[in-house]
């Protein structure tokens, strides 16, 4: 794995979408972490993450620039507006902002956007707002005077970033002259690292894996990229176009069935908990880590169980319980793991329990990246019968 830059500083925390995902998922990566400390187990459990897509991300057409023309009655050229805009104004502007992509994993506010102290007034769905942290300036339209480059980001923890080019009209309006790139398709994270060179180059660095809640930040690939304003819209001209592979970035799917115990035996109902996993993307672990978040009252049952640690939680009825286990042996291959469980028959309360997966390398302690973690854990309802 090559990187290519640093990610982009973690923003202050705003209430989107997903935020109930997110607080149990860092209660789970926090739980996973102090398990490593004393177990050398380090199951971190991504429960968030988007798909693949193209790798080249959709271009808006932007603002049509303002034609440089002779001041009347003269022969001499106008003088181009001044777009080099303070951040301080920018961040209490108002400001054209594009359509987010469809696929971006968080998507905020666009068309005419009210900012106040660097965050939109406006918001969407669960409170997603929009925030702008810095600016770099540079000729990118070569008109002779200097524009304004922002990085806009929609949320957090999990959020999408759209680089955007501001200008001034003749009457000193902020105007859009287009976007440069955004989290779209394979780029899934954009750094706060951009810059514009002597040329009007616009230089940016994408990465292919959004770290969230302590996760590796590592497991990106990181490039840079060059956009250039053609034509009223920006095109990349420089650095890969593609990510390729990335050996620490797979994607698993998980599922399971009720977990279904019987009629009593000697005072305990007995049962197995099926648990499925599916290796969707060319990179197959070569370990699986399942992560059971169970009542304190089940017992585990069988072989199955080998191995596996467990860690108590602020709440005694509840337990997290760590078990390795083999993948599949190919790329789009499914395993089922049956887990045996018992429970006194005397215990009537209806329960659950939950069950994640991620995958892990050979000797490392480190997981696996998900590229979608959504579809990595399952609720599953305790019954009994008989």
């Amino acid at each position: 794995m090559q990187s290519a830059g640093l990610p982009p500083t973690p923003g202050p925390p705003y209430d989107v979408d997903e935020s109930a995902k997110r607080r149990r998922r860092r209660d789970w990566l926090l739980a996973a972490a102090a398990v490593a400390v004393v177990l050398l187990l380090v199951p971190v459990f991504v429960y968030v993450f988007a798909g693949r897509g193209s790798n080249e991300p959709s271009a808006t057409t932007p603002t049509q620039p303002v034609p440089q023309t002779s001041a009347p009655g003269t022969t001499e050229p106008a003088t181009p507006p001044d777009g080099r805009i303070p951040l301080s104004v920018l961040r209490n502007a108002t400001l054209d902002i594009p359509a987010w992509p469809s696929d971006a994993r968080t998507r905020g506010p666009s068309g005419r956007v009210r900012f106040s102290k660097g965050q939109s007034v406006t918001a969407v769905g669960n409170g997603i707002r929009l925030r702008i942290d810095n600016a770099v300036y540079g000729d990118v339209d070569r008109d002779g005077a200097q524009e304004t480059v922002v990085n806009v980001t929609s949320g957090a923890e999990g959020g999408s970033w759209q680089v955007l080019a501001f200008d001034r009209d003749r009457s000193g309006r902020i105007i859009t002259l287009g976007r440069v790139v955004a989290t779209t398709g394979a780029i899934k994270v954009i750094s706060s690292d951009i810059s514009v060179t002597g040329g009007g180059t616009v230089r940016v660095k994408v990465g292919d894996f959004l770290t969230c809640c302590g996760e590796d930040a590592t497991i990106a690939q990181w490039q840079t990229r060059d956009y250039v304003m053609r034509n009223s819209r920006f095109l990349q001209t420089g650095g890969p176009t593609a990510f390729g592979l990335n050996p620490r970035l797979t994607e698993l799917s998980l599922t399971a069935e009720d977990l279904v115990l019987g009629a009593p035996v000697d005072g305990v109902r007995h049962g197995i908990l099926r648990v499925t996993v599916t290796v969707l993307e060319p990179v197959i672990p070569d370990q699986l880590v399942l992560l059971l978040q169970m009542p304190a009252n089940l017992q585990r049952e069988g072989s199955a169980w080998t191995g596996a640690r467990v860690e108590p939680t602020t709440k005694p009825e509840v337990v997290w319980v760590y078990v390795t286990v083999p993948p599949p042996s190919t790329a789009g291959a499914s395993r089922t793991y049956p887990l045996g469980m018992a429970r006194a028959a005397d215990v009537t309360v209806p329960s659950s329990l939950s069950v994640f997966v991620s995958g892990r390398a050979a000797g490392d302690n480190v997981l696996l990246g998900e590229q979608n973690g959504d579809n990595n854990g399952a609720d599953v309802r305790i019954r009994s019968v008989g």
